[in-house]
C-alpha cells in the first residue's frame, strides 16, 4: 500500500470521526443535558403548587382566626356604646352641677342655718368639676381605641387582607415548549457513516498492489478501476451530503437555541416570581404587624382608662360620703324643702355607680378583645415567617435547590453550546475533508498509474489477465454513492 496513501486515509478518518463527534456532541447537549433542565422546570411547577397549598392551609388558617374575631368587633355597637357613655358622661356632670346650684340657692334661705349645707355644696360644685374632667379623659379614651380598633376592622373586614392568596403563588412559571428535534440529525448522521464505511472499504480495495500471476494482476488493476470509479461517486455525493448535514445541523442550532433563550426567559421569570412571591408574603406580614401595633397602642389607653375608672370610683365614694353628710344635715335642720336634694344626690349617686359599673364592663370587654387580636397576630406573624422567608420550608427549600441547578445546567450549557462554534467547526472539519478526499483519490490514481506502468504488454494481452480484470468485485462497498 501506498504511504501516502495511508497518510492521506488516516488524515480523512480522522476529519470523518471529528464531524462525526461534532454531531453526536449537539445531539447528547440535547438528548442529555437538556431533558434534565425541563425535568428540573416541571419539578419546580410541581413544588409551586404544592407551596401554594401549604400557604392556603397557613392564610386559611389565619383567615378563619381574624373572622372570628370580626365577628366578635361589631363596631357599631361600640360606637353605640360610646354614645351611650358620652350622654351618661353629659347628664351626670349637668345633674351634679344643677345639683350644686339648687342648693346653693336653697340653703342661702336658711341663713346660719344653712350654713353646713352651704359648704356641702361647694363640695358637690368641686366633684362636679373633678368627675367632669375624669369623664372627658375616658371618653377622649374611648373614642381612640374606637378609632383604632376600627381601623383594624376596616382592614380585616370581608378577610380583604388575605383577598388574594395567588399572590402567594410562585407566579411567571412558563411552559417550556420544546421546538429543537435530533431525528433528522440523526438520520443524517446514519446516511453520512455510510459513506465512512465507503472509504473505508476503497482504502482496504486499493491496499493491494502485489500479484504473482497475469490473473492476479488482472484482478489489482480491476479493482483500481472500480475504485477510482465508486471514489469519485463517493466524494461527490459525501460533499452534497455535507452540505445537506450542514443545513440540518443549522437549523437544529437555530431551534435549539432558540429553546435555551425560552428557558433562560423562563429560568428568569422564575426568579421575578420567587421575589414576587416573597413580596407579597412580606406585604402581607408587614400589613400584621401593623395591626398588631395598632391594637398594642390600646395597651397604654386602656391602663390610663381603667386608671380613671379607678380615680372615678373612688370619687364615688366620697359623693357617697356627701350624700350621707347631706341626708344628716338636711334631717338636723328638719327642712322639707331640702330633703328633694338628698333624693336627686342619691339618684345620681346610683347613675354614677351604674356608669362606673358598665365602664369596668366595657374596658374588661376591650381588654379581652386586644389580648385576642394580640395572641392572633402574634401567631399569624409566627406563620407567616415561613412564608416570608422561603427558604426554611422543605418544599420552598427544593424549589431555591431546583432554580440553582436550573441555573447551573443553563449556565453550562450555554458555556459549551454555541451555534456559532459547532457551524464554525463543521465548516472547517468540512473543508479539510474535501481537501484530503481530493488528495487522497489523485494519490489512489498516482498508485494506480505506477502499477500500470509495471504492467509489460504480455500481461495486459493474456488472457488469464483479462479474466481476473473481469472477475474483479468490490463486494464490500455499500450502494449508498
Amino acid at each position: 500500500m501506498s504511504v501516502k496513501n495511508n497518510i492521506m486515509y488516516e488524515e480523512i478518518y480522522e476529519r470523518l470521526n471529528d464531524i462525526s463527534s461534532i454531531i453526536r456532541d449537539i445531539i447528547d447537549c440535547r438528548t442529555a443535558t437538556f431533558p434534565e433542565m425541563l425535568e428540573t422546570h416541571e419539578s419546580i411547577n410541581e413544588s409551586s403548587d404544592e407551596l401554594l397549598r401549604e400557604n392556603s392551609v397557613i392564610t386559611d388558617a389565619i383567615s378563619k382566626d381574624i373572622n372570628e374575631k370580626i365577628e366578635n368587633l361589631s363596631m357599631e355597637k361600640m360606637k353605640d356604646e360610646i354614645a351611650e357613655a358620652t350622654r351618661t358622661f353629659i347628664e351626670i356632670t349637668e345633674e351634679l352641677e344643677l345639683l350644686s346650684y339648687n342648693t346653693i340657692c336653697r340653703t342661702m334661705a336658711l341663713g346660719e342655718k344653712g350654713a353646713s349645707i352651704t359648704h356641702i355644696s361647694k363640695e358637690i360644685k368641686k366633684y362636679s368639676t373633678t368627675v367632669k374632667d375624669l369623664l372627658e379623659v375616658i371618653s377622649k379614651n374611648f373614642s381612640e381605641m374606637f378609632s383604632k380598633f376600627k381601623h383594624v376592622a376596616d382592614n380585616l373586614t370581608d378577610n380583604q387582607l388575605i383577598s388574594d392568596k395567588g399572590n402567594l403563588k410562585i407566579e411567571n412559571i412558563q411552559e417550556l415548549t420544546v421546538s429543537s428535534d435530533v431525528s433528522a440529525l440523526e438520520e443524517s448522521l446514519q446516511v453520512y457513516e455510510t459513506f465512512v464505511s465507503d472509504i473505508e472499504n476503497i482504502n482496504n480495495a486499493v491496499s493491494v498492489t502485489d500479484f504473482s500471476n497475469p490473473y492476479e494482476a488482472g484482478q489489482v488493476f480491476g479493482i483500481y478501476e472500480k475504485s477510482m470509479s465508486k471514489m469519485d461517486q463517493v466524494k461527490y455525493s459525501l460533499m452534497d451530503h455535507l452540505e445537506s448535514m450542514k443545513s440540518v445541523v443549522n437549523d437544529f442550532l437555530k431551534a435549539f437555541s432558540s429553546d435555551l433563550q425560552h428557558t433562560a426567559s423562563a429560568t428568569n421569570a422564575l426568579h421575578k416570581g420567587i421575589a414576587s412571591a416573597s413580596d407579597a408574603s412580606q406585604n402581607l406580614k408587614s400589613n400584621i404587624t401593623a395591626l398588631k401595633g395598632s391594637v398594642e397602642e390600646t395597651r397604654d389607653v386602656l391602663h390610663s382608662t381603667r386608671g380613671s375608672i379607678d380615680f372615678l370610683s373612688k370619687q364615688s365614694k366620697t359623693f357617697r360620703n356627701l350624700v350621707v353628710i347631706t341626708a344628716v344635715e338636711v334631717a338636723r335642720i328638719n327642712d322639707d324643702s331640702l330633703r328633694s336634694v338628698v333624693a336627686s344626690m342619691t339618684e345620681t349617686e346610683k347613675e354614677l355607680n351604674g356608669l362606673i359599673e358598665k365602664l369596668y364592663s366595657n374596658v374588661s370587654i376591650w381588654e379581652s378583645l386586644r389580648d385576642e387580636f394580640m395572641n392572633v397576630f402574634t401567631s399569624a406573624e409566627k406563620e407567616l415567617e415561613k412564608l416570608n422567608n422561603i427558604s426554611i420550608n422543605k418544599v420552598g427549600k427544593k424549589i431555591l435547590e431546583d432554580i440553582k441547578s436550573l441555573d447551573s445546567q443553563l449556565a453550562n450549557l450555554c458555556e459549551t453550546f454555541s451555534t456559532d462554534k459547532y457551524i464554525g467547526l463543521l465548516d472547517c472539519k468540512t473543508s479539510e475533508l474535501i481537501e484530503f478526499l481530493e488528495q487522497f483519490n489523485e494519490s489512489i490514481q498516482h498508485v494506480f498509474v505506477q502499477f500500470n506502468d509495471k504492467l509489460d504488454d504480455v500481461i495486459l494481452s493474456s488472457e488469464e489477465f483479462t479474466q481476473g480484470r473481469n472477475d474483479a468485485e468490490l463486494k464490500e462497498l455499500s450502494k449508498s454513492a
